[in-house]
């Protein structure tokens, strides 16, 4: 699964979103959640959350249509039917799925590309290197922040 579209910018500057083979850090916007994300090559999606609080070590991977989730070692699989519809996993996962066969608009600084999937309308903020700096999920008003991306 390749996320890599091209487009241009008004300065004629090449921009290919990287929305797969890399790994950066999270944090949800009004909350104290925050951890990394890290987006394999082969489509695989993996958060880990860290903080202080009972959600520190947490782990979850989707793969196609399920969940996996680590609680120190204690590993349980889901179907997606058996998940809240609004887990962060899947709500990234969705995301960048549906925005493989969408191209990336000019938006000042920033590149954006808009759809809907699975979890509802969504919204990605490129930067002007390619990399996820924001995805925002316009039915629930969730926004995630993407900082520190490094490719792999």
């Amino acid at each position: 699964m390749c996320f890599a579209v091209g487009c241009s910018n008004s300065k004629g500057d090449e921009i290919t979103p990287i929305l797969s083979g890399f790994k950066c850090d999270f944090t949800i916007e009004g909350s104290e959640l925050s951890g990394e994300v890290e987006v394999e090559n082969d489509g695989v999606l993996t958060v880990s959350f860290s903080g202080d609080d009972i959600i520190n070590g947490l782990k979850m991977q989707v793969k196609q249509e399920a969940l996996t989730v680590d609680v120190n070692g204690i590993t349980e699989t889901y179907s997606r039917e058996e998940v809240p519809e609004n887990s962060p996993a899947f709500c990234i996962y969705d995301a960048l799925i549906c925005s493989k066969n969408l191209k990336p608009k000019a938006d000042g600084d920033y590149f954006t590309i808009d759809g809907e999937c699975k979890s509802g309308d969504f919204s990605i903020k490129l930067s002007s290197s390619g990399f996820i700096s924001e995805l925002s999920l316009n039915n629930s008003d969730t926004v995630f922040l993407f900082k520190n991306q490094i490719k792999h």
